[in-house]
């Protein structure tokens, strides 16, 4: 018994490892697709899968083994900015406005029997390279033939046209078909987005300024680019300065909390002539009260306004208005005859 399902158990095992070595194996390319089965350990061993085909790769089973690399055939779009110096732009330092520009669309198609040879020829074995390497050999064929439309500065003006007319007789996808027919690519139909030459007198202009002047205008905008990194330097040290300042009057304030008055007296400005008035230890209710009545009765006659520091704990009380020099003076000189305060004004 245990041997019969010993047995069984065996062939079950076989027949499952069998099915999943026949589903793993089983690879069907798409309508518009073909699949390339690249090796890795034998990379010179290349299999491709034509659309709407199946084929059976024994490898698969095999982790890391077989890689399948799944290429739509078409029809693709690639669509790119191709930018070309005149002859002395790079050499003067102009930007792109003085330089040749065309942004183009191109629709083509891949034939898969030849799949393998656009493989190898790829920068990198992965077909998401594809757009960038043929991108890299039009703008080589575009390159040859604006050289041969453009020889001088003459020529400058009827570039324009002359690229126009290329692209519109079908020179252009001649042009590219031919550079790219061998790697199974097949130019299907080309769209000039944009075509861009720069005018003439413009860059002639720019070229009789000379290097000198253009020389000047580089180092000047150095100098601004220095000015302002060392502008930025001096704002962060001033920055560090107010905030180690900072730091340390408030480890003072911490210590010695009476500060804050001198602090709020430091900031008034010299015209201005306080009178401390300390609360808690001479100043009695009714000598304040006085003070305030005659403060108060001076204000109302003159109109005019001044600010007095309250010194005590806590710096209780608000703010008191303060009269005309001579009311403040009075009203001090009597509280002193009384005995409840004296005038700490600096003379």
């Amino acid at each position: 018994m245990i041997k019969r399902f010993s047995r069984s158990f065996f062939w079950a095992l076989v027949l499952a490892f069998g099915m999943l070595w026949l589903y793993l194996g089983m690879v069907q390319a798409g309508p518009r697709e073909a699949v390339l089965v690249e090796n890795p350990v034998n990379p010179g061993s290349v299999e491709i899968i034509e659309p709407g085909r199946m084929s059976f790769i024994a490898g698969r089973i095999m982790p890391d083994q077989i890689k399948l690399h799944r290429v739509f055939l078409g029809p693709r779009v690639l669509q790119f900015r191709f930018v070309e110096d005149l002859d002395q732009s790079e050499f003067l330092g102009l930007d792109e406005s003085f330089a040749i520009q065309l942004d183009l669309r191109v629709i083509y198609k891949l034939r898969a029997a030849q799949l393998a040879v656009l493989f190898q020829e790829l920068e990198e074995p992965d077909f998401a390279y594809l757009d960038k390497h043929l991108q890299f050999r039009l703008q080589l064929a575009l390159r040859k033939q604006i050289q041969t439309l453009y020889q001088r500065q003459a020529d400058l003006p009827q570039l324009e046209s002359r690229l126009q007319e290329w692209l519109a007789s079908g020179g252009a996808t001649e042009s590219f078909q031919s550079e790219l027919q061998a790697s199974g690519v097949d130019i299907e139909r080309l769209i000039a987005l944009r075509i861009y030459v720069p005018e003439l007198n413009r860059y002639q202009a720019m070229l009789n300024l000379g290097e000198r002047a253009l020389l000047e205008l580089k180092l000047n905008h150095i100098r601004q680019m220095q000015q302002a990194r060392t502008d930025a330097a001096i704002a962060k040290i001033h920055d560090r300065s107010w905030l180690a300042r900072m730091d340390a009057v408030g480890k003072m304030l911490r210590r010695y909390p009476h500060l804050r008055e001198y602090l709020a007296m430091d900031q008034i400005g010299d015209q201005v002539r306080v009178m401390i008035v300390p609360q808690d230890k001479w100043a009695s209710p009714a000598s304040m009260e006085r003070l305030q009545a005659e403060v108060n009765s001076a204000l109302g006659s003159s109109g005019q306004h001044d600010r007095t520091v309250t010194a005590g704990p806590g710096n209780a009380g608000p703010p008191i208005a303060r009269p005309p020099e001579n009311a403040v003076a009075n009203a001090a000189n009597r509280a002193d005859a009384n005995g409840q305060f004296r005038d700490l004004t600096p003379p």
